[in-house]
């Protein structure tokens, strides 16, 4: 069951994109590229439609008043998993990848390997 009508979604995750991460929203979106908002308590919520949502809370913050940690820890979960929405959909490694040949992308899911996240990963600076 979704969390959000689907009339709502694309309006509220195009104001994630656009000013959920404040002042850091358009180094976010180039660098990340996974609707998010952040919140000064240390949380980040980010969502992918038909995909996955995230969930981090670490609450020492940055400059930007975001989660040191949680922004380190969307930046991998984006960089490892080919997660920026604006990417190429072969870049993706959730199984979203669009094999040469094919009009549509497949449903099939990869191993992740043996940890999902290596160790130092939202470590604050």
């Amino acid at each position: 069951m979704p969390a959000l009508p689907r009339t709502y979604t694309r309006d509220v995750l195009s104001v994630m994109s656009m000013c959920g991460m404040y002042d850091a929203a358009g180094q976010w979106a180039y660098e990340v590229g996974i609707p998010a908002k952040s919140s000064v308590s240390g949380a980040i919520l980010a969502a992918i439609p038909d995909a996955i949502g995230v969930g981090v809370y670490s609450p020492g913050l940055d400059r930007h008043s975001s989660s040191v940690r949680g922004v380190a820890v969307c930046r991998e979960l984006s960089d490892r998993f080919g997660l920026h929405v604006f990417a190429d959909p072969s870049e993706s490694r959730l199984g979203r990848i669009v094999r040469p040949g094919r009009r549509e992308e497949s449903t099939e899911m990869y191993p992740f390997g043996d940890g999902w996240l290596p160790d130092g990963i939202g470590e604050a600076p």
